[in-house]
């Protein structure tokens, strides 16, 4: 009942096409993943919801801590129970691997999920980069983004499932630089 909640509070603070090529696929990766590692899939499932949800507001860089406050906002008005919020907040809080490391298996799972995505929905990605900042902007971040995403957050079982796709958009990324 919580995630059906959640996903109609959430859905219109996205862009729909957002929501259907990234949030629905870090979703899909992120439950795949938890079938394969164990986790909390309640936990998981609040915290793929909210982790961007706050982007179109707040931008990239402050993210992660607006979705964590929305994501806490939401979950008291419904009175779920604290320590429960708490957990989801840290999965968002962390989910971009920049200052803090996550700790719990639903933390690690979320950011790698999410770099998971990242290389599955590139085209995606890479559409909205290069609209907001232009081409060779947009290459030198996305280059950068999908070093980070490889290196830093995602799990190995992520990595054997987009192995592929990353060795062609890192190569091509490299032919335009």
């Amino acid at each position: 009942m919580i995630i059906k909640k959640a996903e109609q509070y959430v859905k219109s603070q996205y862009r729909k096409d957002f929501y259907k090529f990234h949030v629905m696929v870090v979703k899909k990766c992120a439950l795949r993943l938890a079938d394969q590692l164990g986790g909390d899939k309640e936990i998981l499932e609040l915290a793929v919801l909210f982790h961007d949800s706050t982007i179109n507001t707040h931008g990239n860089r402050i993210h992660h801590i607006t979705g964590a406050e929305s994501a806490e906002r939401f979950l008291t008005k419904e009175d779920y129970p604290q320590e429960r919020i708490e957990h989801v907040k840290q999965c968002i809080l962390t989910h971009r691997v920049n200052d803090e490391v996550p700790k719990t298996i639903e933390a690690k799972i979320l950011a790698s999920a999410d770099a998971e995505a990242h290389l599955r929905t590139f085209p995606f990605i890479a559409h909205i980069l290069i609209t907001n900042i232009g081409m060779e902007e947009a290459i030198n971040a996305l280059k950068e983004k999908i070093d980070r995403n490889w290196n830093k957050k995602m799990l190995p079982e992520s990595k054997e499932t987009v192995k592929e796709h990353y060795k062609i958009i890192k190569k091509t990324l490299e032919e335009l630089s």
